[in-house]
């Protein structure tokens, strides 16, 4: 039973930490064992459903004879084997053994992210830390800070992958190098120098005398990464031309762009920071939150809307586009916003708000109007059909329903509720944490769901063989 609670506690705190860090929602799943001699006693820990669908490949992989390699106890504590096969498109599993962990088999959806799937197997790997005890057997408060631990790992996270890529475990002080300087970067984004945020390029080496850059514009005397104010000063002096250069944690002076490659390159905008390893897109940070760059959310008015998939094409892609750039703005600087694409009789709509007495075109010239109302409390109310904002600070209203989801807020429920009574309307709702969801006649007919915690503990989890049997 404590064990059931204890894997419980981890799961749930890895699903939780995922989807904040993919910015989607994420199940996890564990098939798991201290006895690997028959695999059909293995326990299978999935009270979200994620594997159901997958049980013919997961069969299919049990059946190989190299699915469980060690079927004797590991006697060495150095000895380990991990693995990463691929069971389906659209699941992600990492297989790990060792003296202490006999057999873990966890699984993850696979996120839709421009960032490395390295940054996905160490929150695995950071996940099973606290499992990884002789006796299995770990008091509730510990178990608790696991959890906590799983939710909060971003930071180690990302620190390993760069690890991994960029400094090797026998270069001298490449640890300390790579938590100063993601540490320092962090600290860089957040505060803000004069009232805004810096922007401009920093280029990362590692200190392997192998590698050395050739900085175009050297320093005279070097400057600890860790000296914040004078970073974002340097900083302010790149142009789109001209790059600050790093050797390990010490600022060494400027280059232009395109005469280094460069193993970490961490670009800042207005207190937004990038990051790109090798470069391949990395992760990506704001207001001190280390997320995966996210492919971007893409509205698809034919296959996700019944009112507006009738428009004309080049009508459609017009909304399209300047509908996902402000999605996309949404998620990235965590704000929500209500829109009404409205494709009836606009001028008929009763709505309490700001109407506006000249319709203003949408269109690239008027898109930051546009966020900018979006930002505002209340709906902004667009007629598709004319591409113009009618009115914003819309306050929406209607009946409550049998299928509303009270813990998901005003903006979610009033969207709902206003939806369900009106027609030739799309309702797009776009929560503060990330999650869209669009409605139409009161029914969501797309979303991108946060994770919904997991309260359900098994305390006797099924077996592998009972569960392949369901």
């Amino acid at each position: 039973m404590q064990r059931a609670l204890a894997v419980h506690i981890v799961k749930q705190g890895l699903q939780s930490g995922l989807t904040k860090f993919f910015g989607r929602a994420t199940r996890a799943a564990l098939i798991y064992s201290t006895n690997p001699q028959d695999s059909d006693d293995f326990l299978v820990y999935d009270t979200k459903g994620l594997l159901d669908k997958y049980k013919k490949e997961i069969q299919a992989y049990f059946q190989a004879r190299d699915a469980v390699p060690y079927k004797n106890r590991i006697e060495s504590v150095s000895e380990a084997i991990v693995r990463t096969p691929e069971i389906a498109d659209g699941l992600y599993a990492l297989v790990h053994q060792s003296k202490d962990v006999h057999f873990h088999m966890w699984f993850v959806e696979r996120p839709q992210t421009e960032s490395p799937t390295a940054l996905l197997e160490q929150w695995l790997r950071f996940a099973q830390l606290p499992l990884l005890r002789p006796d299995l057997e770990m008091n509730y408060g510990t178990q608790i800070g696991s959890g906590r631990l799983a939710e909060h790992a971003a930071f180690d996270v990302v620190r390993e992958v760069i690890m991994a890529e960029m400094f090797p475990r026998t270069l001298k002080s490449g640890d300390a190098d790579a938590e100063l300087i993601l540490d320092s970067l962090m600290e860089i984004a957040t505060v803000k120098e004069e009232g805004s945020g810096c922007t401009g390029t920093l280029a990362i080496f590692d200190r392997d005398p192998n590698q050395q850059p050739k900085v175009d514009y050297p320093l005279r005397n070097s400057v600890s990464i860790n000296k914040f104010k004078h970073v974002r000063k340097f900083l302010t002096a790149t142009s789109r031309d001209y790059q600050l250069v790093s050797i390990g944690g010490d600022i060494v002076g400027f280059s232009h762009r395109e005469s280094l490659a460069t193993p970490l390159l961490a670009e800042f905008e207005k207190g937004h920071l990038t990051l790109a390893l090798r470069g391949n897109p990395l992760c990506q940070a704001a207001n001190g939150v280390l997320r995966a760059i996210e492919s971007k959310w893409t509205l698809n008015l034919q296959r996700q809307t019944r009112s507006l998939s009738t428009l004309d094409e080049s009508l459609k892609t017009q909304i399209e586009q300047v509908v996902n750039e402000l999605v996309t703005a949404a998620r990235r600087d965590h704000f929500g916003f209500t829109l009404l694409l409205d494709s009836g009789n606009v001028r008929a709509r009763e709505l309490s708000g700001q109407h506006l007495e000249q319709p203003v075109p949408l269109n690239a010239d008027t898109f930051k109007l546009f966020a900018d109302m979006s930002r505002v409390d209340g709906a902004v109310h667009v007629d598709v059909k004319a591409l113009t904002i009618s009115a914003f600070a819309c306050l929406l209203d209607g009946e409550s329903g049998e299928k509303e989801e009270l813990s998901r807020g005003a903006r979610f429920n009033s969207a709902q509720r206003y939806s369900r009574k009106t027609s030739n309307m799309v309702v797009l709702v776009v929560s503060e944490d990330g999650p869209v969801t669009i409605f139409e006649n009161g029914e969501a007919t797309a979303a991108i769901e946060k994770y919904i915690r997991d309260h359900e503990c098994q305390h006797s989890p099924p077996t592998y063989k009972q569960w392949k049997s369901q």
